[in-house]
């Protein structure tokens, strides 16, 4: 079963990933183009992983979650 999850590079190389759910990570760049197989001049889109690749998203060391809540839109 595939899991899609919209991604956003960001000025530094990494990847600001929003799963189906809602949550969001903040993933190497690195690691989710080994990953996921993304090409590596994608700046945002959607992709379709399996919930293995999620998960091996999610285990890395660097891998964090944002918190949007309470955000304020500017």
């Amino acid at each position: 079963m595939k899991h899609y999850i919209g991604f956003t590079r960001t000025v530094t190389g990494w990847a600001n990933i929003t799963t189906a759910a809602g949550t969001r990570y903040n993933v190497r760049g690195d690691l989710f183009i080994a990953v996921t197989g993304a090409d590596k001049r994608a700046q945002a889109g959607y992709i379709g992983i399996t919930a293995e690749q999620l998960r091996e998203l999610k285990a890395d060391r660097w891998t964090r979650r944002l918190n949007t809540e309470g955000a304020q839109a500017i």
